[in-house]
């Protein structure tokens, strides 16, 4: 978005992370799949705490981004977004090996 040169473009990137945003739902599922079931309620405190920081600072950090360029705050959402599409397909593959298919 911090390319678009028009309205509309701003509206299909937006519609397009709207698609997208469905993250904390694709965490918890992956925290239950993973955590063993008496760490499951720490591991869930843990995401919802993760995710409740994240809406407090993200904006903060979006409205003094946006202090140095109006673009600055879309350049900053798309390299941690990038870190984090690194980190899931790098660290979390190691922890899935070795788990079974089995609930229990």
């Amino acid at each position: 978005m911090a390319m678009a040169q028009g309205y509309w473009m701003l509206l299909v990137g937006q519609i397009i992370a709207g698609m997208a945003g469905a993250t904390y739902i694709t965490a918890t599922a992956y925290i239950s799949d993973i955590a063993k079931t008496e760490e499951r309620g720490a591991a869930f405190g843990m995401t919802g705490a993760a995710f409740g920081i994240g809406f407090v600072f993200g904006p903060a950090l979006g409205g003094v981004a946006s202090g140095w360029h109006i673009t600055a705050p879309f350049w900053i959402a798309a390299m941690l977004s990038t870190l984090n599409v690194a980190f899931g397909i790098s660290i979390p593959s190691e922890r899935l090996r070795g788990l079974s298919c089995s609930r229990g």
